[in-house]
């Protein structure tokens, strides 16, 4: 026979309970701490959408596409700018919304972007990648690239290496087409597809032609020079790809 006594039920149960308050962190009821979670998903399924959705719409090269997938970062710098905190019915803060922040978004194409962000969109320095190919690295301001550099492959295969700067100065570098044509110069970014070749450049293309000039919307206009396969030049004015004439 056991020298020692056995607690009752009851009281082993008790005791279970009163343990499991000390590790929740004290007695708080069921229903506030279900009404607490099911905001805190609400407020992280907000935050993604909106990110997400800044994301397409400020990363310049990207393709149309379900804007939420995961957030796989965690903020760095949680000094708050501003007053959107999500409130608790009790007067508690459950999350600051307005804040600096670095972190990684993955879109459903497996894009990344990774950097900076503020009030929900791509801010400071930051870079975007892709499996495709695509790496682009810089500065994005208020959900907008500003001075971006790097490759960009488009969906048909078509690469592109430069620079796109939205800050005024000259956008530029060089674009291979799938069907041989090469061209370096400047361009004119376009959102989601194969930028223009606007300003000066050179085209070359798998025939052998060569064009050296001004270029317009993509097209050959202004003034510029031609050289065919066969030795002929035509040096001179053109007009929405169309030679005019020699330059008066």
């Amino acid at each position: 026979m056991s020298s020692g006594f056995r607690l009752s039920k009851p009281l082993l149960l008790e005791g279970r309970r009163a343990r499991l308050k000390r590790a929740d962190g004290g007695d708080k009821s069921g229903p506030e701490q279900a009404t607490r979670k099911v905001m805190m998903k609400r407020v992280v399924f907000l935050l993604t959408t909106v990110f997400g959705a800044a994301l397409l719409a400020g990363c310049g090269k990207l393709e149309d596409q379900e804007p939420v997938a995961k957030d796989t970062g965690a903020q760095t710098n949680a000094a708050a700018h501003g007053s959107g905190a999500l409130t608790l019915s009790d007067g508690r803060t459950a999350v600051e919304t307005n804040v600096e922040a670095q972190r990684s978004f993955v879109m459903r194409d497996g894009t990344v972007y990774e950097g900076g962000m503020k009030d929900g969109k791509p801010d400071g320095r930051g870079t975007v990648a892709n499996p495709n190919g695509t790496f682009q690295k810089g500065e994005w301001r208020d959900g907008r690239p500003y001075r971006i550099s790097g490759i960009w492959v488009a969906p048909d295969g078509t690469k592109e290496e430069g620079t796109w700067n939205y800050d005024g100065s000259a956008s530029g570098g060089t674009i291979w087409w799938k069907d041989g044509r090469t061209y370096k110069g400047d361009w004119e970014p376009v959102d989601g597809r194969t930028d223009l070749p606007d300003g000066t450049g050179a085209m070359t293309w798998p025939d052998g032609r060569q064009y050296a000039g001004h270029f317009r919307g993509g097209e050959m206009d202004g003034i510029g020079k031609m050289t065919w396969p066969d030795g002929r030049v035509e040096d001179g004015t053109w007009k929405q790809d169309a030679f005019q004439g020699p330059a008066k």
